[in-house]
């Protein structure tokens, strides 16, 4: 409990297997990544079969896009056929596993044939865990997301057009139990922002964080933390956030777990200081037909490109089906993100942009070296903006629809 406790409410922590499938991305190559890669699918725990496992995997997809410019002004519709080559690498041995999977889509358009490209969307995700003692456990996360959809690249996941963005977030992490019932997490990250257009803003966020978590009783756990943030972002002045976090991890029954945290953000730039709120909760269930996920964030992070810092409001959920037939995979998973601040403090210069992305995909492998993938995807977005950089927050109305076919086998030694 402790531990969970510590990864749910840690601000900066490797983000949990769920948000990683699903998260923003929309129905197209990545769909099938992480699953079907080697023999498991969403949900499932299998254990691994050798030390070392490579698995190549080719994937062929056909997508219908509605708004491939990503704003409303300039609505352009299209057919995009779709090449993704990806390799993922697995390690276990002992106490540590590392898992690393690169991938990358080329595209052909059928009308817009002046957009083709080799190298549309490029990942690259490592996830690396070492036991060192018993009570010392080491950890290592990189993502790396590079593509034209904006809104998919950022973890605000606000859409400032059809532009090459990319983004970097490394995540070193010690977790310590320093006696039977108290644990201790160290958590530091790093995330760069890099956009093509010279009018969106790139940055640099560092964070650290620090928790504590004590089991109360069997069934609940509490956590007290601090996290510090410092926010290096292109042509504003730089700034700073303290949060100090009070939090509890309760486990209503055997499958059924809610997390909450709250506590005050001090955010410092320019000298000046402002008190803002945090707050985290979450809930978790499994059934013997899958499971059901729900998070709200408040929190001060960045506005994807736009500049300043912001407000930022995230309401997730997902819902995850695997015990229907043998093979299928069927996923829901709605998102609403309202980002909200004043660009350089200057009360003039505003951002307010809220959206609204559901994504509904399935996946059904035939066997270990061939699966098939189906998704919808619906992306809303309005934008009231107040600056020089507005039309690259403009109205979206997106719908998607992708079919695709993936070959890979599993190659161990």
């Amino acid at each position: 409990m402790a531990v969970l406790a510590g990864c749910l409410l840690c601000v900066g922590a490797i983000p949990p297997a769920w948000a990683q499938l699903a998260g923003q991305t929309p129905p197209g190559p990545t769909t099938l990544n992480p699953v079907p890669l080697g023999p498991g699918l969403p949900g499932e725990e299998l254990p691994r079969r050798a030390p070392i496992t490579l698995t190549p995997t080719f994937t062929i997809s056909e997508e219908y896009n509605d708004n491939i410019f990503l704003t409303n002004s300039n609505k352009k519709s299209d057919f995009i056929t779709g090449f993704t080559p990806g390799l993922e690498v697995t390690f276990a041995r002992g106490d540590y596993e590392v898992t690393a999977l690169y991938r990358f889509t080329s595209e052909l358009y059928a009308d817009h044939s002046e957009l083709d490209q080799v190298l549309r969307r490029q990942d690259f995700f490592l996830n690396g865990a070492w036991r060192v003692t018993p009570r010392l456990t080491l950890s290592l996360a990189d993502s790396f997301v590079s593509s034209t959809d904006t809104n998919v690249v950022t973890e605000e996941g606000v859409s400032t057009g059809r532009t090459r963005a990319l983004s970097n977030t490394i995540t070193p992490a010690l977790s310590y139990q320093l006696t039977s019932l108290t644990a201790m997490r160290v958590t530091t990250s790093v995330t760069h922002q890099e956009f093509e257009a010279d009018e969106l803003r790139g940055s640099d966020i560092y964070r650290g964080d620090l928790s504590f978590d004590h089991r109360l009783t069997p069934l609940l756990t509490g956590t007290v933390g601090y996290t510090f943030q410092y926010f290096d972002i292109q042509r504003e002045s730089n700034s700073t956030t303290h949060t100090l976090r009070l939090g509890a991890t309760y486990r209503f029954t055997p499958t059924l777990t809610g997390a909450v945290a709250a506590g005050p953000t001090l955010e410092v730039r320019d000298g000046d200081t402002e008190v803002r709120p945090f707050a985290s909760i979450s809930i978790t269930d499994r059934f013997k037909w899958g499971s059901l996920s729900g998070q709200y964030d408040h929190t001060v992070g960045t506005a994807g490109g736009l500049g300043g810092t912001t407000e930022n409001d995230v309401l997730r959920g997902l819902v995850q089906v695997t015990g229907l037939a043998r093979g299928l995979a069927l996923e829901f998973s709605p998102r609403f993100t309202s980002v909200r601040g004043d660009q350089a403090g200057n009360g003039q210069d505003r951002i307010d942009v809220q959206t609204v992305t559901l994504s509904l995909r399935a996946i059904y492998r035939f066997n270990e070296w061939i699966a098939a993938a189906g998704g919808y995807n619906f992306f809303h977005q309005s934008s009231d903006r107040r600056d020089n950089t507005s039309n690259f927050a403009t109205d979206v109305d997106q719908n998607r629809v992708f079919l695709g076919i993936q070959f890979g086998y599993p190659i161990r030694f």
